[in-house]
């Protein structure tokens, strides 16, 4: 008997790095906007350094 543990299922990961000022910020604001709206995205934003450039 199969349960839904034994199944792995992938999940389609994009991840977006660049230098400072390179456009990613801007980058992922113009994929926000064109989201189908039957898709569930997350953005996770790993940040180093003591000042956080975009958090404001």
């Amino acid at each position: 008997m199969s349960t839904n543990q034994d199944k792995i299922q992938s999940v389609p990961t994009n991840i977006i790095t660049g230098f400072l000022g390179a456009g990613k910020t801007t980058a992922i604001l113009n994929l926000m906007k064109s989201k189908p709206a039957n898709e569930r995205w997350a953005v996770l934003v790993n940040e180093f350094g003591e000042i956080g450039i975009d958090g404001a």
